[in-house]
């Protein structure tokens, strides 16, 4: 597999550009740093002063080093699906590593300059990203295939930061300052790409379903599996108004939502009805297929699941309306395990399909979709996640021991928690202008309690949703230390397992950068299109 020709000379064209992107950066950053003394203190102001002399005499160096960081993130990038096709499979053991409150800490600035470039620069990021699709030919927008993302943006400003030789909490500080003067120089370079590009006569992909948002807001809202009602959407399906054969159609958005009235169709519009109920079904998994929250590979095998849904909705149309009939919840935990468990090179992802594969295959011979048959294949998903999980387990019981050691040494130590000299204050680490991001329920009154009781309610073999590194990732507790010091977690991309301190884990979830990741409904996010669809056609 190659990069495509047209997006490796725009990837090219991109990085000559980047080192004037930065210039303009640090040059506002030092335009903010003298204008701001006069509402510092005296440590901020030293600090302050030692960041504006040593870029000065270090500029060029800072500036190498981003464009090199830019250029070493964009080559995995590009070169990711390649690596994946030629690795070996999964290893027995996997690394440990320890996470403590400074590496958290680190995690927190850089998804606060994440959070500040995708609030300034929504729109810009949007429009590049139909674009570079284009250039990949996926005229659907199926994935993001930019890659200057804003991750991959303030992965390369840490990386500038750390060029600068002063101490961690100085070139923290450099981060925080030049969050926003970066979101603002990538708003005009990523509209200039978008103009270049339109120049050249390119034509920008069209997205199939609708994108959210990429500021904070969204990805905080998101969070909220929120119920869609899903009986207007039947009652319009199902009820066959003359001049709507479209489950998408005009309806008004003022307009009462028809009452699902199944019993009373008269027997001589059951073959009607029936195609109505099909089409629906038709719809509903044509959204749900072009979710792009999927797995890859998923599609695939949730597209098996489509005549068993329109086999069990004839048999009971009410199926249709609630996402916690357990037809909906295997499908829902199925796109969840395939989701947060990719394993090594993608084996632990595909082991789980072919096990999903076999339990199709008995669904298939079944002569009637019930309830309960449904609540048997949840089962026996069930039983597969808790023997994977016995399996990471085993492999890094050593590990386990070794942490457990750590956690009573630990318990017996009063160190405080680090703020990195003194260099940087926790309460100083919001980049973000409050009008550009919802306050996390983390910082509200009674955030404490609510902290405490959400880690006090983890449990081994729960998946969260975890800021590491500059981005993303799923993990799997294993093993909570017996004295609350030390969470041991599994990494759902490898086998690498990393244990968190504590106060680290609290650190995340008080910024709003620890989760845990539940199964969401496919059924109420595939309506809620459907609705938006048909509303907006009105």
């Amino acid at each position: 597999m190659t990069t495509p020709i047209a997006l490796q000379r725009f990837v090219d064209d991109e990085l000559l550009r980047a080192p004037l992107v930065l210039e303009v950066t640090l040059q506002a950053t030092i335009d903010v740093l003298q204008r701001g003394p006069a509402k510092m203190g005296a440590s901020e102001r030293s600090v302050a002063s030692d960041i504006i002399h040593r870029l000065g005499t270090h500029r060029p160096r800072v500036i190498d080093r981003y464009v090199a960081s830019l250029r070493e993130q964009v080559r995995v990038e590009l070169s990711r699906q390649v690596a994946r096709a030629e690795s070996s499979g999964e290893r027995t053991t996997g690394s440990l590593a320890l996470v403590d409150d400074d590496e958290v800490t680190i995690d927190v600035v850089i998804s606060h300059t994440i959070e500040a470039i995708q609030s300034v620069a929504e729109h810009e990021l949007r429009e590049l990203l139909a674009y570079t699709s284009a250039l990949v030919g996926d005229m659907d927008v199926g994935a993001d295939h930019n890659p200057f993302r804003a991750e991959t943006q303030a992965q390369a400003l840490w990386a500038a930061a750390q060029a600068l030789p002063l101490s961690r909490g100085h070139q923290l500080a450099l981060m925080r300052h030049a969050a926003m003067p970066m979101a603002q120089a990538l708003r005009k370079a990523y509209a200039a790409a978008c103009a270049r590009l339109d120049g050249e006569g390119l034509e920008p992909a069209a997205y199939r379903t609708l994108i959210p948002p990429a500021g904070p807001r969204t990805s905080r809202r998101l969070e909220q599996d929120v119920l869609v009602p899903m009986a207007p959407l039947l009652g319009f399906a199902l009820r066959g108004d003359a001049g709507h054969a479209s489950v998408a159609g005009a309806i008004p958005a003022h307009a009462p939502w028809p009452a699902l009235q199944v019993s009373s169709a008269p027997a001589a519009a059951v073959s009607s009805f029936d195609q109505r109920v099909g089409a629906l079904v038709v719809k509903l998994f044509e959204s749900m297929l072009t979710d792009r929250g999927l797995a890859p590979d998923l599609p695939a095998m949730l597209a098996r699941m489509q005549p068993f849904v329109l086999k069990a909705a004839l048999d009971d149309p009410a199926l249709l309306e609630s996402p916690s009939q357990p037809m909906w919840r295997f499908i829902d935990l199925l796109a969840h395990l395939a989701l947060v468990d990719e394993g090594e090179g993608g084996q632990a992802r595909a082991k789980l399909l072919r096990f999903a594969g076999k339990l199709l295959d008995q669904l298939r011979d079944e002569p009637r979709h019930t309830a309960q048959l449904y609540a048997w294949a949840i089962e026996r998903l069930e039983r597969s996640a808790v023997k994977r999980l016995n399996e990471r387990c085993a492999l890094a019981e050593a590990h386990i021991i070794t942490m457990q050691q750590l956690d009573d040494k630990l318990a017996r130590s009063d160190a405080p928690l680090s703020t990195l000299h003194g260099a940087l204050d926790v309460t100083q680490l919001d980049t973000v202008p409050a009008d550009l991001m919802d306050m996390p329920e983390s910082h509200k009154p009674g955030a404490a309690d609510n902290t405490l009781r959400w880690l006090a309610n983890l449990r081994a073999g729960q998946w969260l949703r975890l800021f590491r590194k500059g981005g993303w990732v799923y993990s799997q507790m294993l093993w909570p230390g017996e004295r609350g010091e030390i969470w041991l977690f599994a990494d759902g991309g490898n086998n690498d397992s990393w244990a968190i301190r504590r106060r680290a884990l609290l650190l995340l979830r008080e910024e709003g950068l620890a989760h845990v990741a539940s199964p969401r409904s496919l059924l109420n996010d595939a309506g809620a299109r459907l609705l938006r669809q048909a509303t907006s056609s009105a």
